[in-house]
Formats: structure tokens, sequence, C-alpha cells
């Protein structure tokens, strides 16, 4: 069994310090684990919650077999402060107009991620490849693919078996984001007839801690 993902390539700049510069970032360009946040002007951050990601759709245009995605717009990731629980944002204009948000003060510990997007690329993704070989005895891996940036595909969640994974890829689920780092996990899964229809706020937050 296969996947198409879209797998996110990021890049650190570890010169940037988050709490005294503003680094010269293009407006509305994806990022994820920022304090810097591009929103539209009409709408009101919810100051009660921390940005995860922000990802600009347009860059995604161009992505082959990418028809489950809106083709324009930007969406917004946040997530509350003990990373149970988070809120998806869908903001549908391309054309709307953008403000610069810098929160300075209170910033959570994972923010030293600041990873800004370089580019998205579509791979494939196989259930085998989950699975490993050990004294000739096929055993499922939890912590596959380490350090990955993704939408779509198979969850990775340290603390999920087999089953619990295969059962969410019978579901009605799709997963809309996944961020590994190898010691922790973020997922974020929506409901298939609500990305049908370009719902997003009904969006499911899973956190894994290895």
């Amino acid at each position: 069994m296969e996947f198409d993902i879209i797998k996110i390539n990021t890049v650190n700049d570890d010169s940037i310090s988050y709490t005294n510069n503003v680094p010269d970032i293009k407006l509305g360009r994806s990022r994820f684990w920022w304090n810097i946040i591009d929103i539209p002007v009409t709408l009101e951050y919810p100051v009660w919650l921390d940005l995860a990601a922000q990802l600009n759709l347009n860059d995604l245009t161009n992505l082959i077999d990418n028809s489950l995605l809106p083709n324009t717009g930007m969406l917004y990731f946040f997530i509350d402060e003990y990373l149970e629980s988070g809120k998806v944002i869908y903001i549908e204009d391309n054309n709307i107009e953008l403000k610069r948000l810098v929160y300075k003060e209170e910033i959570p510990k994972w923010y030293y991620f600041g990873d800004l997007v370089t580019d998205f690329e579509i791979e494939k993704e196989s259930l085998e490849s989950r699975y490993t070989m050990d004294n000739w005895i096929k055993e499922w891996d939890s912590f596959h693919w380490d350090d990955i940036i993704k939408i779509w595909g198979i969850q990775v969640h340290c603390q999920k078996d087999e089953t619990e994974i295969l059962d969410i890829l019978k579901s009605n689920q799709y997963l809309l984001l996944s961020i590994w780092t190898g010691d922790w996990s973020l997922s974020v899964f929506i409901d298939k007839d609500d990305l049908k229809n370009k719902r997003f706020h009904n969006c499911k937050f899973e956190w894994g801690q290895s």
C-alpha cells in the first residue's frame, strides 16, 4: 500500500534571535514554530494559542496530484500551551491584506526551531516501510522517519501501536499535518468530508512524546 504525501522542507537560521530581532521574511512565507506571524488584517489572533504552522497554499499549486487541498489562500495551525488541542484557520482569499505580528514575551520553549519552509515536494510513502526486520521477525517501527514534516500519509506516533495506526488509515480521517522530530510528534487530522467542503474548524490535534 502506497500513499502520496507532500513533504515540507525547511531551513533553520540559528543566528536569528526570536526575542530581540525581527528577521526580514517575505510577508506570507510559510513557516513553523515562530513568534512572527502574518495574518489577515481582519482576523483576530487567538491569543490563548501559539502558532505551530503558517502554510501558504499558493506554493503548492504546481505540485502534481495535490487535488485535495485548496489551491489558494493560507492555512494557520495554532496549538495550546499544554499541546493537547489546537485550532486550524483557513483563509481562502488569495489577495487579502496581511499584517505582521511579533510576540516577544512568554515565547513557548519549542519556538527555538523557527523553521522557514523552502519548498514542498510530492513523495511516496509505503505502509511496508513502517516495518523492520529483527532476527528475521517483522516488527512495527513506531519511530519511522525521524525528523520529517509532511501532509497526508501515515501517522508517526511513538506511543501508538500498529493496530491504532492502521485503524486511522481505515477511518474517515486524513492526516492534514505531521511534524516529527524523533522525540515528539504533532499530528493534525481532518474529516474527509470537511476537507472536501473546505471546513477546517473541526480538526483534531494529537501530541506524542517519547
